[in-house]
């Protein structure tokens, strides 16, 4: 047999076997694979106003924030530093996930007296678009303000962590410690 009808037959045994396999896996109803940015937000420890929240409840909406995530960026770094910042500002806390009147309403000073909105704490935008529309704008707001910190010869996390947080400056104490928790969770999330 001729050795170029032999390597041609080669291949497509080869291809055959791998693809059998692969339909192997589904014909065993096999579930897809894992969105590790959902597994790490449901690792996290609930709130604890989020209690009595049903686990199927919690998982779609924390599903909904790490699709929100993805959506804004496919940087990884960048959906580090949002996990990052949705876990310090809110806790991925669900009255303040889902602005309801307790953060809204300012209630004991929550949700910077109510004047702030979703896991983020955004200031003077509109409230509308939900969580991928909040996801962009504080990504937005960040990289704002990290640009203008590096310009300034801050590092560009730190500044634009300290900007994002205190909206006047590209120094803030909290800002080292934030960018390390950042880059903790980079390493969980890849």
């Amino acid at each position: 047999m001729n050795p170029d009808v032999k390597a041609v037959l080669l291949l497509i045994a080869v291809s055959a076997s791998v693809s059998m396999c692969g339909l192997t896996g589904l014909a065993y109803g096999e579930e897809p694979a894992k969105n590790t940015l959902h597994e790490y937000l449901l690792s996290l420890p609930r709130h604890t106003t989020d209690e009595d929240e049903a686990q199927p409840e919690r998982e779609q909406r924390l599903l909904e924030k790490a699709e929100a995530i993805q959506s804004a960026t496919d940087n990884s770094e960048e959906q580090a530093w949002l996990t990052m910042t949705g876990t310090r500002e809110s806790h991925w806390a669900r009255y303040v996930d889902l602005d309801l009147d307790r953060c809204k309403g300012g209630h004991s000073g929550r949700c910077d007296r109510g004047r702030a909105w979703s896991v983020w704490q955004l200031h003077g935008t509109d409230r509308t678009g939900g969580a991928k529309a909040a996801a962009v704008k504080a990504l937005e707001t960040f990289r704002r303000g990290a640009k203008f910190c590096r310009s300034r010869g801050h590092d560009y996390w730190e500044g634009g962590t300290a900007m994002y947080a205190r909206g006047d400056s590209c120094a803030w104490v909290e800002a080292s410690s934030r960018v390390l928790q950042m880059r903790k969770v980079l390493g969980q999330i890849r």
